[in-house]
């Protein structure tokens, strides 16, 4: 079994996870998200930049997502679905599909139509990761995705840094998962808006 193989068995035994995401793209522009994830899709962002303060939870039962964009509390939040271009990232990722198995079956699938190279070990934020590189046939667009180098962590299996790429090799975004926990004791209404 390849790591990647490994790492998505142990994700799809997960209840859940928490991270601070930082993305950055070429075009200069990124975020900073504390994001929150439970099974069966139930997804919170606390958003720190570009837009400090803003809440945003996904409720799968109800498939709508309620965002507060300038914190709780202050506005009644809008109600939106999570196909509203409002709510997509610049490379198009929608919120309901944002969550590190969406990540791993988009890299399975270019997996599909390529190959996987292992790169060796590397620290990623003090942390000991294998590096793994998976090149494939570019998808249609401008942002399609041909390589995916990814970090896992040695002893979680979590992916700690995602680098993706187009056919010219240019990077379209870097993304670093930071202070992870694994399967967290979320508040009963921590989903709940």
């Amino acid at each position: 079994m390849n790591r990647l193989e490994q790492t998505l068995q142990r994700y799809r035994r997960m209840e859940g996870y928490q991270a601070t995401i930082k993305a950055s793209r070429r075009t200069g522009s990124g975020e900073i998200i504390r994001y929150f994830y439970r099974r069966p899709g139930y997804i919170r962002m606390e958003f720190e930049q570009p837009h400090k303060g803003a809440l945003l939870i996904y409720v799968p039962d109800d498939g709508i997502v309620r965002l507060w964009p300038f914190g709780r509390g202050l506005l009644p939040p809008l109600s939106l679905s999570p196909t509203n271009p409002l709510l997509q990232s610049p490379t198009g990722q929608r919120v309901d599909r944002s969550d590190v198995g969406t990540l791993l079956d988009n890299i399975l699938a270019l997996k599909r139509r390529g190959k996987i190279e292992a790169l060796g070990a590397e620290a990623v934020d003090g942390r000991d990761t294998t590096h793994i590189a998976v090149n494939g046939d570019p998808g249609t667009g401008p942002e399609s995705v041909h390589r995916y180098d990814v970090w896992f962590d040695d002893e979680t299996d979590f992916p700690l840094k995602v680098v993706s790429s187009d056919g010219a090799g240019r990077e379209i975004e870097t993304v670093l998962l930071q202070d992870v926990v694994i399967d967290p004791s979320f508040p009963p209404a921590f989903f709940r808006p």
